[in-house]
């Protein structure tokens, strides 16, 4: 499959906002957003909820970067998935 060949960064947010990274830009809520990128370390700058979260994070060939922002909480997390993995 497509996403296998490739790198990915999936987000969610409790509020709604903006995402950029790799110089894209998405919106970003509670449901999963997901945007492919190419494989490497990219910045990326989150707004929501009237904060600003600000980070790099590198994702590898045939791997998906999962964020998670809750700026209430003023809580992130992250993690690494396999693309094909359960």
């Amino acid at each position: 499959d497509a996403e296998a060949d490739g790198a990915g960064v999936r987000v969610a947010c409790s509020r709604p906002g903006r995402m950029t990274v790799a110089g894209r830009t998405l919106e970003v809520g509670p449901e999963d957003a997901d945007l492919t990128v190419e494989p490497g370390t990219h910045t990326f700058v989150v707004e929501a909820g009237g904060l600003r979260f600000v980070g790099a994070l590198e994702v590898r060939e045939g791997t998906r970067f999962v964020l998670r922002f809750d700026p209430v909480e003023r809580y992130v997390s992250w993690g690494e998935e396999i693309y094909g993995s359960k």
